[in-house]
C-alpha cells in the first residue's frame, strides 16, 4: 500500500506555501550623516555627499565644477 506524501510539507515551492523561519531581529544601521558642499567663490550650495562619523571634526574640502561660476573651485563643508 503507497502513503500519500504532503507535499505542503516537503515541496513548498511547488504548492505556493512559504516555508516557515525563524524569525531574526535586525538592528537597523544609523546612516552616516549628509553634508553640503558651498562653493568658496560664490557661496551656493552644489553638491551633497555623506562623510564618514570618525572624522568630523575636520572640515571636508574638494575641488569641484561649480555651475554658477563656470569652473572648478575648491568646495567647503557648509552649516547645516
Amino acid at each position: 500500500m503507497a502513503i500519500p506524501i504532503n507535499r505542503d510539507a516537503h515541496n513548498c515551492s511547488r504548492s505556493g506555501y512559504a516555508m516557515s523561519l525563524p524569525s531574526l531581529t535586525i538592528m537597523a544601521k544609523k546612516k552616516k550623516p549628509f553634508i553640503k558642499l558651498q562653493c568658496t567663490q560664490c557661496k551656493k550650495v552644489n553638491y551633497f555627499t555623506q562623510k564618514s562619523k570618525k572624522v568630523k571634526e575636520i572640515k571636508l574640502e574638494l575641488k569641484k565644477f561649480c555651475p554658477w561660476c563656470r569652473k572648478h573651485t575648491a568646495h567647503k563643508e557648509g552649516k547645516k
